[in-house]
């Protein structure tokens, strides 16, 4: 811009455009219609400042629907979309024999579903070990990303050869 007596002066900015924080989801620039339904938590705004609003079936991305969070700033709406609820699935107990009374490498399977990727599972033992004589309890605990944890147990139990009965005279 130069004054009326002939001072020149310029300004500049930038514009970073960052996604959403976990969980929000993009729904509308300014002045369009953000499209969703049931029931869904709303905010408009930019740069980290927002109005949240709990609304049904859709709205018009608006500053009349929300007020001016952020004056002079491009906006825009995202909508609340929490992610899978996380499960985790245990097998049933399990039985095995063993002939000789020696340990015995069993397998098995727990799965998961649901949650934000990637999903943490660990399980101890893990399937493939091997197993003695006797019962032991095998635990699962699954973490999403989205801080989600769920756990299950099940067990493995061994039998071993069955003694022959004494004849005692």
């Amino acid at each position: 811009a130069q004054s009326q007596d002939g001072q020149t002066k310029s300004c500049s900015f930038t514009v970073t455009v960052t996604p959403p924080s976990s969980g929000w989801t993009f729904c509308a620039a300014e002045n369009q219609f953000c499209a969703f339904s049931g029931t869904k938590q709303v905010r408009y705004g930019a740069n980290n400042t927002f109005f949240v609003q709990t609304l049904s079936g859709g709205t018009q991305c608006t500053n009349a629907v929300f007020g001016d969070p952020i004056f002079g700033t491009a906006k825009h709406c995202d909508v609340n979309t929490p992610p899978p609820t996380l499960t985790i699935t245990c097998p049933a107990n399990i039985s095995v024999s063993s002939p000789n009374g020696s340990p015995v490498v069993v397998t098995y399977t727990v799965t998961t579903s649901g949650g934000n990727p990637p999903v943490n599972l660990t399980v101890t033992p893990p399937s493939g070990s091997s197993f003695s004589v006797g019962t032991t309890t095998v635990q699962a605990n699954a973490q999403s990303q989205d801080g989600q944890t769920k756990s299950c147990s099940f067990t493995v139990t061994v039998t071993g050869p069955t003694p022959a009965p004494t004849l005692t005279i």
